[in-house]
């Protein structure tokens, strides 16, 4: 609500600060230099409003597959998981507005923080199901873990031996910065 004032508002004020005669009828300059001045957020408050709306999609389909036994029960409780972990990613990501405009102090962004971490260790056993639910493919996630073929450590081997940061054996950073420091050190 303090961000859609906030756009409205800084509207209005370039509109009336060029002058002319939208401002004396107290109209907005939509189009103009006005406009122009208040995209970022103008923008914000539409990023805002889609989130709220898919949000609330989300959590009427998953109350949908709950009430119509579409979904197990565990399913369901897992998907209401999920929508909690987008929630509170994107209340974390907004953290410093949220402070700015006075709704959480640092104590609540400090547990909104604890909680987005708790959430994502108790979604942890099922993080492997929830990928392969989705079927995305092993070369999308570009990960050795979770492979759909289970060849799990030769694939991290091989990931290993490729990377560039291997290619020598003490690696880029040793002979000049680490090897003159640990010459000079005590250990």
């Amino acid at each position: 609500v303090r961000l859609a004032r906030n756009a409205v508002g800084a509207l209005r004020a370039e509109t009336n600060a060029q002058g002319g005669p939208k401002a004396e009828r107290g109209e907005l300059d939509i189009g103009g230099s006005a406009w122009n001045a208040t995209t970022v957020p103008l923008i914000r408050l539409a990023r805002a409003h889609c989130f709220v709306v898919l949000h609330d999609n989300m959590l009427a389909a998953i109350k949908g597959l709950a009430a119509g036994g579409k979904a197990p029960k565990e399913a369901v409780g897992v998907l209401g998981q999920l929508a909690s972990l987008l929630a509170l990613h994107e209340l974390e990501e907004r953290a410093g507005e949220l402070q700015e405009d006075g709704y959480a102090t640092g104590a609540q962004v400090g547990a909104l923080r604890a909680a987005h971490r708790g959430l994502l260790r108790g979604l942890r056993p099922n993080a492997v199901a929830l990928v392969d639910a989705l079927g995305v493919e092993d070369y999308v996630l570009h990960s050795c873990l979770g492979r759909e073929d289970g060849d799990v450590y030769a694939a991290l081997l091989a990931a290993v031996a490729d990377n560039p940061l291997n290619a020598t054996q003490e690696g880029p950073a040793w002979h000049g910065l680490l090897q003159p420091l640990l010459a000079h050190s005590k250990l």
